[in-house]
């Protein structure tokens, strides 16, 4: 046994507890982007964490923004772009088994690249450890290692996991590359582009104009000797609720004791028909219930829940289907004798749309054979009335109003009909 290595393994992790800082040395980071504000600039809002190559946190240049073009989790990740230059500073490690992963999307017809430094001595101190291109197509280099360059693929237009491991307790020290867990190489850290037998930061660069690199859900952890499972959540239901419009309650089973939080997937259609599974957003550690109010009635989603934390995602291995129906579609044949408020089509819209209700016979309402005075309103999330689109004395019957929302802006609105004492409301979403 190296006794050396065993008390600092032990020390670190005890340190580890209390603190993400140990002599200016970071022993443990981990960023999803979501504290930081979409379109400004990320070292400029977190200059504690996050640098530029040439030191320079807020440089209209090398400093990246925070998108939500593209995200894993959450609603945010860093786009990297031509001449951005982002760098994570981590100290000098010497004598510690390391652990670097991120999330990246890199769209069709796009690049990307990244870097580690043995050290990081801004602004004309460095040593490059290694480096990494993701070329347009879905080809990749991997250089800077024992006089070769080592080439692999990766998924365009997916987010893939790209993870580093740098043993700096081994003589020679070690580094692993993997993407999509999927081994690229293992190599001597020295006799690649490093002379110094240390870690000190991670660089990503927009080398090429055609770079557009979308990083998410950054770690820089000191491994433990045996990474502890991440359980899959498990018993995932759908169901349809209204709260006041049709939305999705999901209820899983929570099985493990690890996760950092849950990643909420859906997909259009069936389980295993066209599309894909796309993040629509997270849940905290320990939950079992998400609501999604982004649905469309008329339409059939397919979720799954996956746990994750600084190391890994679990496993995708429980799924729940749901169709949504028109709410109160009379069924053919059947005579029509209720108060019915039907699902605008299409929606969403733009920039019109078609409302159809149905107004019941007297009885219903206590009145004397006419359908009874009918409106039918528009409103905002805030509930400010926008329009009314019907307000009269209507007969018995079935109708339909075209709703024309050329005025207004993109968003999610309200409709009501009313008629006596009975009023439906319901959701409608206008995309321009």
């Amino acid at each position: 046994m190296n006794i050396k290595k065993s008390f600092i393994g032990i020390f670190v992790t005890v340190l580890i507890l209390n603190t993400v800082f140990i002599y200016s040395q970071v022993y443990y980071f981990v960023d999803d982007f979501e504290s930081h504000e979409p379109g400004q600039q990320l070292a400029c809002q977190d200059s504690l964490d996050w640098t530029t190559f040439l030191g320079n946190p807020c440089d209209p240049v090398e400093d990246p923004v925070i998108s939500t073009n593209y995200r894993l989790t959450g609603t945010k990740a860093v786009k990297i772009v031509q001449n951005n230059d982002l760098v994570k500073p981590f100290g000098a490690h010497t004598d510690d088994y390391l652990y670097i992963s991120f999330w990246t999307f890199i769209p069709e017809g796009k690049s990307g690249y990244f870097n580690t430094l043995a050290v990081f001595n801004p602004p004309t101190n460095y040593d490059w450890a290694m480096e990494c291109y993701f070329d347009v197509g879905g080809s990749g280099r991997l250089i800077n290692v024992p006089g070769q360059t080592i080439t692999f693929t990766y998924p365009v237009g997916f987010w893939f996991k790209v993870t580093l491991l740098v043993d700096l307790f081994s003589t020679p020290s070690q580094a692993t590359l993997k993407i999509n867990n999927t081994m690229v190489l293992i190599w001597d850290w020295t006799q690649g582009g490093a002379v110094t037998d240390q870690l000190a930061a991670t660089d990503f660069f927009g080398a090429l104009a055609t770079d557009e690199m979308y990083i998410d859900n950054f770690a820089f952890v000191p491994l433990p000797l045996t990474i502890p499972p991440l359980l899959a959540p498990t018993n995932l239901t759908a169901v349809e609720i209204f709260n006041p419009y049709p939305q999705v309650q999901l209820n899983w089973q929570d099985n493990s004791n690890y996760e950092y939080a849950f990643n909420i997937l859906r997909k259009h259609g069936p389980l295993f028909g066209a599309g894909l599974f796309e993040p629509i957003g997270t849940a905290p550690v320990n939950a079992t219930v998400y609501i999604d109010s982004t649905v469309v009635v008329d339409s059939t989603y397919t979720y799954s829940v996956v746990a994750y934390n600084e190391f890994e995602f679990s496993d995708t291995i429980s799924f729940a289907t749901i169709m949504l129906h028109p709410v109160n579609v009379t069924p053919v044949n059947q005579v029509v004798n209720s108060f019915s408020l039907w699902q605008n089509y299409p929606n969403p819209f733009n920039p019109s749309t078609k409302i159809k209700f149905t107004i019941p016979q007297s009885p219903l309402l206590g009145g004397d054979g006419r359908g009874g005075l009918v409106t039918l309103k528009v409103y905002d999330v805030l509930g400010n009335e926008i329009t009314t689109l019907v307000n009269e004395e209507l007969p018995a019957g079935e109708y339909e109003v075209e709703f024309d929302a050329s005025g207004l802006t993109s968003g999610i609105y309200f409709y009501k009909l009313k008629v006596g004492d009975l009023s439906d409301t319901k959701k409608l979403i206008l995309l321009k």
